[in-house]
């Protein structure tokens, strides 16, 4: 349980850095190429400004720092054209750029104008062309600016950056791996003390209600049965219960996924709901059984017993009145058992509290309803240590609880019983 514990602790810490790192690095790309784009947009305005040509010097504008980039103004590499609405180039002014050819502007000027706006980027060949465009009395005036060169740059710094990345993230693997036995430890520690606690307490309570149950024996011999006698009796069997389920608890901790051995599941299913039928019929209930045969799972025999049991017992105590109670077992790759039962209860069902330790649907611990609060709270232990997922619906007045287990063997359908 420590290492799942451990190397779920470690994924989840790379998980969040993975995400951190990833939103980090996307955020400055598209804000470095977005400060791009706002730059250039800034300067194909002059230009349209000026008629299609380049400027005497840069306007006044917080969107070009010409501070920082002095030379701004000579290194564009541009050239403007004039269309119709289909695109048709009546005039062109290349004197500004050289390693375009009359192909390579017509067609960004036909993608421009299959693009619908007024201004943007396009792609032509291994070209990036930043455009912006008005009307004019001969036409449409396009400007388009050569960021190649920015693109190209802007597509290293993206390869570099994710390396820088994927280094960091392998980095801190490695760390986290190194120290999360040391990170875990308090709750580790906790754990075992809360698990000695519970096993020294449930060996110390024994004593005392095996000296109360015997004493309340003798005083019946003696004096006769009695209300108050009757009601000793009851509670002390109820302690022994709960003292019984306290002890599964603790040991269920203690065991290792080398333990497990195959199951027959279909068996076990099947043997606890006959054991359950009548109790679910004789109070005015129905009974339900679908139980694939022939599937075997990873697991303890006995602790799939005590899982089947507390599932069948819980859905027995929280049936409607002449509702249904059903126990189906699937096979497949994960074979699954479904435990479900009818119920019609006022409010809302809070299903992500069913396995909270003394947590009761009704909100009352003295319900006449008998149990001990801590059931679902060990079948959902059993199931961890299982290496099983169990998890809880309520839809259409039906709670179920489905267990997902982990198949011994080859994943072969068979009858139901």
């Amino acid at each position: 349980m420590i290492r799942r514990l451990r190397y779920r602790f470690i994924l989840m810490a790379t998980a969040a850095l993975v995400i951190a790192v990833s939103l980090t690095l996307t955020a400055v790309l598209l804000l470095s190429s977005r400060r791009i784009d706002i730059q250039y947009g800034a300067v194909l305005e002059a230009i349209l400004e000026n008629g299609g040509r380049l400027p005497g010097r840069l306007p006044d504008d917080e969107r070009i720092d010409v501070d920082e980039i002095p030379e701004l103004l000579y290194e564009l590499r541009f050239f403007s054209v004039t269309s119709d609405a289909e695109g048709n180039v009546s005039g062109r002014d290349t004197g500004h750029i050289a390693t375009v050819d009359g192909r390579t502007i017509d067609e960004a000027v036909h993608a421009a104008v299959r693009s619908g706006r007024s201004q943007g980027r396009v792609r032509v060949d291994r070209f990036y062309f930043n455009y912006a465009s008005r009307e004019t009395r001969d036409g449409r005036l396009y400007v388009f600016i050569d960021v190649t060169s920015r693109a190209w740059i802007l597509r290293e710094i993206t390869s570099y950056m994710w390396i820088v990345g994927l280094c960091i993230v392998v980095i801190f693997l490695m760390i986290i791996f190194h120290y999360s036995k040391e990170v875990i430890s308090p709750y580790v520690e906790s754990m075992e003390k809360q698990q000695q606690f519970i096993t020294n307490a449930s060996h110390e309570l024994k004593t005392p209600l095996a000296v109360i149950s015997a004493n309340t024996e003798m005083t019946e011999k003696l004096s006769g049965q009695t209300k108050w006698t009757r009601s000793t009796l009851k509670q002390v069997e109820r302690l022994n219960g709960l003292v019984a389920r306290l002890v599964t608890l603790a040991r269920m901790r203690e065991k290792k996924p080398e333990d497990l051995m195959p199951v027959d599941m279909s068996r076990v299913a099947s043997e606890e709901a006959d054991n359950f039928e009548d109790v679910v019929t004789v109070s005015g209930k129905r009974f339900s059984k679908s139980v694939e045969s022939g599937v075997t799972v990873r697991g303890d025999e006995k602790s799939l017993r005590e899982l089947c049991a507390i599932l069948l017992d819980n859905a027995a105590k929280y049936c409607d009145e002449g509702g249904c109670v059903s126990i189906s077992l699937t096979g497949g790759r994960h074979p699954v058992l479904t435990v479900s039962n009818t119920y019609a209860g006022e409010g809302k069902v809070d299903t992500s509290r069913f396995f909270e330790r003394f947590y009761r649907q009704d909100g009352s611990h003295n319900s006449q309803k008998q149990g001990y609060g801590i059931g679902l709270s060990i079948a959902r232990d059993i199931a961890f240590h299982m290496e099983a997922n169990l998890r809880c619906t309520f839809r259409d007045g039906v709670i179920s609880f489905a267990v997902t287990m982990k198949r011994d063997g080859p994943a072969a359908g068979g009858e139901k019983s």
